[in-house]
This record gives C-alpha cells, structure tokens and sequence, in this order.
C-alpha cells in the first residue's frame, strides 16, 4: 500500500511541475553523445525526426556566396532515381522522374503543426521495382527507409536526438526553412584527384577522386551513404551537389554549367555551376551519416568554356591533305592551336584543315582545339578520311572463313580496315563491332567468329561489313558445315556501295575461289518493295505490294529517320499485304521501311529495304 501511495504521489508531483514549466528530461547517452527521448505527444517538448528536405531547402544554410537553386535532379531513364545509386535521397513520387531531395535529421520546436506533412512510422512500407540492365529488382522498404520514396517534408520521428540535425522554421507564409547542420566539419587531408576532365558524357566538367591514401575510418566508397556533397573554390564559393547527376557512386562528381544541356536522354541543369569556371577547386564536403567531412584537394582550375556547337570538320578523302572546316567564334585573345591523333603538319586557315596525306589511313580522326594560354577549355570534334578503295575480300575457305587482303593490298592496310568494322550484318539483322551491346563476329585477324550465336547454326549467311572510312562495303555469303542449301562460294564475295541491296553477286577475279562441299543450288533473289502509309487515329496503316515468291515481310518504325530505336514486326505470309499498327503517339510523325525475305533452309534472305515513307499519326 505504501508503494502505491508513493507512485501516486510521484504522479501528483510530476503533474504540478508541468504546470510550473517544460520538465527537464534527464540525459541519457548513445555511443557517448548525449540524447534525450523525444516525445511527439509531448507538444511542449522538441521533437527529432528524420526529414525529407528538397535540395534547394537543404542547400540553402550550407553554401557560402551562391544564392542560385539548386534543382532537383531529373532523370529520363526512371529506374537510377529509385534504386541504390540514388542511396542517401529520397524522391516524392513512384514515377522515377525526379529525385527530389535529401533525407536528413531535423530538430522541430515544441508547438510545431506538422498536421499537414506525411508521416511515416515503423508500420509504414514501400515496394519499389525497378528494371538494371534487363533485370527486374524489386526492394521493399520499410519503417524509415520508405521515406524513400515520399512526399517533400515527410517525416519519421526518432526516439532519440541524433549526434547533428538542422532546425525547422515556420516561416510567416507557411513556407519552410532549415538552419545549417548543426555536424561539426572535420578537415582530412589525403584524398587525392585520381581524373579531372572538361569533357564526360555526364556533363561539361568531371572530377573523380581517390582516397587510398586517407584513414580507413575518412575513406569514402561506391557503398558510402552520401547524403550531401559540396564543392568549394579558393574564394569561398561553394555548390551543392545532386545524387546521380552530380553524385557517381561516392567518388565521381559531375556537373554541367550550361553547355552540355543532356547526359544519356536526361537534361542537365548548369545555372548553379556556372560561376565556377574560371576558379579554382581547392575541396569537396561530404555529408554522411557519421557527419561532415571536409577533403582538401590540388587546387584545380577550371577553365571557361562557350559554345562550340559550330565546330565541324567535313569528311574528305584520305589523299586529299585537307577538310573544310567550320570553326566557331572565338573569344577575345583565345590563342588556338590545332591538333589531330595520327595526322601530322595540322593547320586551320581560311575555313580549311590541312595536313599531310603521307601515309595517312583512312578511318575517324578528332581535330583538337586548344588555348594556348589555358584560360578556356579545350574542345574537339570528329570527322572521317574515306576511300573507295576496296582492301578485304572474302577467302571462301570452308574449314577456315575468314577476310583476307585484297590483291596488292599491304598488310597494314588490311589490319586497318578490319580494326575500323563499324558493323557486321547477318542476314539482313546488324551487330555493332564496338561499344555497348557489341556482337564480336570477326577477329582480329580477319577469322570469322564462326562459334558466335548469329553464325553458329548451320545454314547460308549473306554477310555485309562496313568499316569506318571505307566507302564501300563487303559483301559475301558463308555457309557452315553442309547446309544442303547453300549458295555456291564462288558465287559470294563482291564490294558494293553501302545503300546497295544485300544481294550477293560475283565477286572481282581476284577472288580465289574454294571448291564448296555441298551441291549448290540456285541463287535467291528478293525484290525491293513499295510501301504506302495511311494515318489513322494513334495508328498507322502499312501496304505493300505482294509477292508470292517470298516467304514473308518485315516491317520497320521509328520516330527517328535514323531509324534508331526502331520497331520490327514480322509478317509470316507471302499473302498478307497490310500491317495495322497500333498504340502510336497522336500528333507524332512516324518513319517506315518494309522488305520481303525469303525462307531458305533454315537461313533467311533479305531484299532491300522499301524507301523511307513519313506519316503524322492523328
């Protein structure tokens, strides 16, 4: 009984004291730093919540002489803004167009209304699937991690205070305010600039760095949470960095200060960089969940830049030993000098690129312009010395295919036209010889791939390589092992201009001609068709003539006269001569191409494509 009288008393005394004024809460302590237990249902109490705040919000205390927004980060490809590169951000809706902001701790006052904002509990969760490079990831997050993927301003209160937070403000317009981070900065020193570039394919300036040399416990990583990032120049200025845009993987950095406008189909915002060229870099701030760390780095200049979208060099003959050249508008006392890998004697004058043609191949060439002085940025662009010359032919060896010199070609010139495959066609289908998604279908050496998926099957390939610089393309017809169907060797190997159709014909004399192992049959020949296109609403209406000495019709469309991107569809019958096709874009203009094929064995064969028709769908 005398305990209870005791708790109540106890309850009596606490209740009187709140009347008197706030209770001062005993400190308790988290890895040594001192916290006290938040309570919400306390409205005299402050409050710790985890909080999401949009970049321009958590910016705004943190950076010193740069008042300019700092956007959100807008992404086209709409799976990297929902998935782990964008660890330490949060995005406030499921379309995977933005990242909108930072997560971080956030101090409320007593009193706050926080009526209005999301909020997010331990009972609170987000499934999010995502497609990487063809894989389907689905992630569920839950508790505080499904802040993720919430509303700008949604919170998760935390049940203690944490080590450094930012205080909110109310201001008189309802609108929002945060302090600067209450973190102590900690200065490293080590950290080491392992690539900086004026030109990425991420945007106009690039900075990697590495930290191999700084303390295990200051190193930053690919699998280091980021939750901010700021990079400061010698006369204080400093810039707030955006995930994936600006933010690579922990270490790489890249921004855009208004020139290069798009990385990868996702815009670019530069206006809040742009004042750092012509300064210099001298340290980059990282905000973590162990607090903030600042790494001093060389001094790095970066220099101006200004619109070099005139810059082009046309394409010319490789004997010639000059280009027409179109240079843009220099600044005031920019001092050029022109440069270009594998060509020597290199002048600009009057509009023309000279150089000397002695021993030149042919094949692309950058022409590289730069300031003598440093000031600005260097900057290039591409261009391609040709020939009609044919240098390759097809060895029409059954045991052992492969491209050989031409007659009278030396070595080198064909070791030049084989390291220049742009692309190899099989049967009307294209596979890139370099860059992403490559299909490697001819070595080094000349030697067929002939283990590769496209040609391992037995069957008859129609074969055309086309080599950068070189005008003309090579054409021949491979057969594998005993396909009974087989066009005769002798019959395969000829060097036609690239718009020629991919029929094989007889091949120049020089040609040495190998005894085939299987019986010969006769050569197919697929005509060109003729194609009409009939708009109709977020549709398109595809004739074409038919032709009952093919097996089918192949469709293509695209919104790019490139064809890039293209659709195909497959029309399995001689008979049909129409193809309805649906779910298009209204107002959108479309570009298609139809070609017959003829089914031989287990091989097809092409005809040339149609001309190109254009239709605007309504």
């Amino acid at each position: 009984m005398r305990k209870g009288m005791w708790k109540k008393g106890l309850t009596v005394a606490m209740a009187a004291a709140m009347l008197a004024g706030p209770v001062s809460v005993p400190a308790v302590f988290n890895n040594g730093v001192a916290v006290v237990k938040a309570d919400e249902t306390n409205k005299e109490q402050d409050i710790y919540v985890l909080m999401n705040i949009p970049y321009a919000d958590f910016y705004k205390a943190e950076l010193n002489k740069n008042d300019v927004k700092v956007d959100v980060t807008t992404s086209a490809t709409k799976a990297k803004t929902r998935s782990t590169l964008a660890n330490g951000s949060y995005h406030a809706d499921n379309t995977g167009e933005h990242i909108s902001g930072i997560t971080y701790p956030v101090k409320i006052k007593a009193g706050t209304d926080l009526s209005n904002l999301t909020k997010i509990t331990d009972a609170s969760k987000v499934s999010i699937t995502v497609n990487m490079k063809g894989k389907e990831i689905t992630t569920e997050y839950k508790g505080k991690d499904a802040l993720f993927e919430s509303a700008d301003y949604s919170y998760y209160v935390l049940s203690t205070a944490p080590a450094y937070y930012k205080e909110l403000t109310v201001n008189e317009d309802g609108t929002y305010s945060f302090g600067k981070t209450t973190a102590t900065e900690k200065t490293v020193e080590g950290a080491a600039i392992e690539k900086f570039k004026t030109s990425s394919n991420y945007g106009d300036y690039q900075l990697n760095l590495n930290f191999d040399k700084v303390a295990d416990s200051d190193q930053i990583s690919g699998n280091t949470k980021v939750l901010a990032a700021v990079i400061t120049t010698t006369d204080g200025t400093q810039y707030g960095l955006r995930h994936v845009e600006n933010i690579w993987k922990g270490t790489e950095f890249a921004w855009g200060t208004g020139f290069t406008t798009q990385s990868h189909g996702c815009p670019i915002s530069g206006e809040h960089y742009a004042s750092m060229m012509g300064k210099k870099i001298d340290a980059v701030t990282y905000y973590t969940e162990n607090g903030v760390v600042k790494y001093d780095i060389d001094d790095t200049y970066v220099p101006y830049k200004f619109d070099t979208s005139a810059f082009k060099v046309e394409n010319a003959d490789v004997t010639s030993g000059s280009a027409k050249v179109t240079v843009p508008t220099l600044p005031e006392a920019y001092d050029a000098e022109y440069a270009a890998e594998g060509l020597t004697n290199v002048s600009v004058e009057n509009g023309t690129l000279k150089y000397n043609a002695t021993g030149v191949k042919p094949g692309q060439y950058t022409l590289n312009v730069t300031d003598k002085s440093s000031k600005y940025a260097p900057f290039s662009t591409s261009f391609t010395l040709t020939t009609d010359n044919v240098v390759a032919a097809y060895n029409n060896d059954v045991k052992a295919p492969a491209l050989v010199a031409a007659k009278d070609v030396q070595a080198d010139d064909f070791a030049n036209f084989v390291k220049n495959i742009q692309k190899v066609s099989v049967n009307g289908k294209e596979y890139a010889a370099s860059g992403k998604g490559a299909v490697k279908l001819i070595n080094a050496d000349g030697t067929l791939v002939t283990t590769a998926d496209a040609l391992k099957a037995e069957g008859t390939y129609n074969i055309v390589v086309t080599a950068t610089g070189y005008n003309k393309t090579l054409e021949f017809t491979y057969t594998n092992k005993s396909d009974t169907t087989a066009t005769k060797p002798s019959d395969a190997t000829t060097a036609t201009k690239p718009a020629a159709t991919t029929t094989a014909t007889k091949p120049a004399a020089t040609t040495t001609a190998t005894k085939p192992a299987v019986k010969p049959v006769k050569k197919v020949t697929v005509k060109k068709q003729t194609v009409k296109v009939k708009a109709g609403k977020k549709k398109l209406t595809v004739t074409w003539k038919k032709d009952k000495n093919v097996s089918g019709y192949q469709i293509k469309i695209a919104t790019k006269k490139n064809f890039k991107g293209a659709k195909t569809y497959t029309v399995k019958s001689y008979k049909t001569y129409k193809k309805v096709i649906k779910k298009l874009k209204a107002k959108k203009k479309y570009f298609v191409k139809v070609r017959a094929y003829k089914t031989v064995g287990k091989s097809k064969v092409y005809g040339a494509y149609s001309a190109v028709r254009s239709c605007k769908v309504k």
